[in-house]
């Protein structure tokens, strides 16, 4: 996959060539290019929120970029989350500990939208196709979202919404058969000051890290 550097720094190369620690945080707003130490990120408050340290794997230079290994299934959860105030969580953040010890100088490295998926049971797929039929509706979904699941191919998308009960991905499926789909949009999720609810960030397994 090809990570956007919409949603990366440049010095995340360095930081990943480097193997230094990482941690990620929950954020409430979208990080701004300009972003480039904690102290620049939105963070919640309160409750029992904290850091969750966050271990990465190998990187080599890849061209203009860094192919960097994350380890497949790799994920950050919070669970049980609450917060001070209830906020809306935009997203989790990668950032690089610089010291001994986590500090608002650390460098912010990357930005990891908080997605809402939405499961669609009785998805039919035939391999080598891109097109996807349902006997439910997949008429509350737009172009470009995220698609994944059994016979899906990594990084497939939304590229068109013929009917109801079809769409067509951005790329051919790998397995035939009839599946339960997760169909992903950005969102935010509210945080709750008691009885909190568990958060699962997914970081993708590998990837290539293009610098602009």
């Amino acid at each position: 996959m090809s990570y956007p550097s919409s949603l990366f720094t440049l010095r995340a190369l360095t930081n990943y060539l480097t193997g230094k620690t990482f941690y990620a945080h929950l954020v409430t707003v979208a990080p701004l290019r300009s972003v480039t130490t904690v102290t620049g990120l939105a963070l919640p408050t309160g409750g029992n929120y904290t850091l969750k340290p966050v271990t990465l794997g190998s990187a080599a230079a890849d061209g203009t970029g860094a192919r960097v290994s994350l380890g497949a299934g790799t994920s950050v959860t919070w669970p049980d989350l609450t917060t001070a105030t209830p906020v809306n969580i935009a997203g989790m953040v990668i950032c690089s500990q610089l010291g001994a010890s986590p500090s608002n100088s650390d460098e912010f490295v990357a930005f990891h939208p908080y997605v809402q998926a939405t499961p669609i049971s009785s998805c039919t797929v035939t391999s080598g196709s891109p097109i996807v039929t349902t006997i439910n509706s997949f008429s509350e979904f737009t172009n470009g979202m995220a698609v994944i699941g059994t016979g899906i191919s990594p990084d497939s998308k939304i590229l068109s919404i013929p009917s109801s009960n079809q769409l067509v991905l951005t790329k051919n499926t790998t397995t035939s058969g009839t599946f339960t789909l997760q169909i992903s949009a950005p969102g935010a999720y509210t945080t709750k000051t008691s009885l909190g609810d568990t958060l699962e960030f997914q970081i993708p397994s590998t990837g290539v890290l293009k610098i602009d």
